[in-house]
């Protein structure tokens, strides 16, 4: 893509960025915003694709403001998709205001792969359901499905995390441009998110958020996912909000099953008809059964087919819970098993332990040299 032509692509991403306004009618007709720009305000092609006001900032923009955020752009290695890139997701222009320039950085071309699940929740989650959320991301990544989130605090970072835990993918999705100071402490994490997925936004670099900015962040993780899951929500929240507009696309819902008589917005969910899940393996299956490639789980993280035999569905759930984990304190456990009552887990375990198919250390859990020994 020429440099005018980009320079073109930002300034109308400048404007119409500020009105939530469907693009499609004015790209079917200017699919090249030079010949927007050139054709001037006047043509009734012009005026049919764009109100007034849209056409006065339109034609207002300034085109060396454009020209330094492009130098901003090179200085920083980032990378601009505009709708006619390659490796746009064809995904968002299912949205009537889809972004005119998303600012990426990393291994973009992971965009195209699928399936891919948004996972959403409160930043102040509980401990249950941040380590619920990265066990399910960790399992969902080694099952090939690529991890969307926010890269906020709370769940967006179990999900990542999660994901990076299993050497799967993940997109973080910001909701501040590029050079911004904001959630500097997870400068680290999105380094990392980097090295495997991505980093995206529509905002501009240096750009700081507002109180609108996620709302309208949370379009394009709904819009770029073929399913978004809901860790935990309360009423109100921006969670709701992905939700709310991954329905209006037509995209399935998941919330954890635990949450049905929930009085939250997990639970409102749940009541009017998300899709209740017990544990990742549901969504990887619901992904399967609507025509989407996932793969098993690496061979190392699978228990020896003659142990399955042998374990019942309890002991199934703890083995291959330690396998994934490699060592896990009991507490953990709970948290991650969370339809096992403490009783009846603190019992597998011993069972297991006496088998030697676990063995406890300093308070984890490990596998035991049976396991090893049946894996041989």
């Amino acid at each position: 893509m020429t440099d005018k032509k980009l320079i073109s692509w930002l300034r109308l991403h400048g404007v119409m960025r500020r009105f939530e306004a469907d693009h499609r009618r004015l790209l079917s007709v200017f699919p090249d915003p030079e010949e927007l720009f050139a054709a001037g305000e006047s043509p009734f092609e012009v005026r049919s694709c764009l109100t007034p006001l849209q056409r006065r900032a339109v034609f207002a923009s300034d085109r060396r403001e454009a020209e330094e955020t492009l130098e901003l752009v090179r200085r920083n290695n980032l990378v601009v998709l505009t709708p006619d890139s390659p490796l746009y997701p064809e995904s968002l222009k299912d949205l009537k205001d889809f972004p005119l320039a998303l600012f990426c950085r990393g291994q973009i071309e992971c965009l195209s792969e699928k399936p891919r699940l948004a996972v959403v929740g409160s930043r102040d989650a509980s401990e249950w359901a941040l380590d619920m959320t990265r066990d399910f991301c960790e399992n969902l990544a080694r099952r090939g499905v690529l991890i969307i989130s926010g890269g906020a605090l709370g769940v967006d970072s179990a999900a990542h995390r999660g994901a990076l835990d299993g050497g799967g993918r993940t997109v973080a999705v910001l909701g501040s441009g590029f050079g911004s100071r904001y959630l500097m402490s997870n400068e680290k994490l999105r380094v990392g998110v980097t090295e495997s997925g991505a980093l995206m936004t529509e905002l501009f670099p240096f750009e700081s958020p507002t109180k609108g900015t996620f709302p309208k962040r949370n379009r394009i993780i709904a819009a770029l996912s073929n399913g978004v899951f809901v860790a935990e929500a309360r009423y109100k929240s921006g969670s709701l909000v992905t939700a709310r507009r991954a329905r209006e696309l037509r995209r399935p819902v998941f919330v954890h099953s635990s949450f049905e008589n929930a009085d939250n917005g997990a639970g409102e969910l749940l009541r009017t008809g998300a899709t209740g899940v017990a544990k990742a393996e549901d969504i990887s299956a619901f992904f399967a059964k609507n025509g989407f490639e996932t793969k098993s789980p690496r061979e190392d993280d699978l228990l020896p087919e003659e142990l399955l035999k042998d374990l019942d569905p309890d002991e199934k759930s703890v083995m291959e819970l330690v396998i994934r984990k490699k060592e896990v304190y009991l507490e953990d456990m709970l948290a991650l098993l969370p339809d096992m009552s403490p009783g009846v887990l603190t019992f597998v375990c011993a069972r297991l332990t006496g088998r030697g198919l676990l063995v406890s250390e300093e308070g984890k859990y490990k596998a035991g040299r049976m396991l090893f020994a049946a894996a041989q």
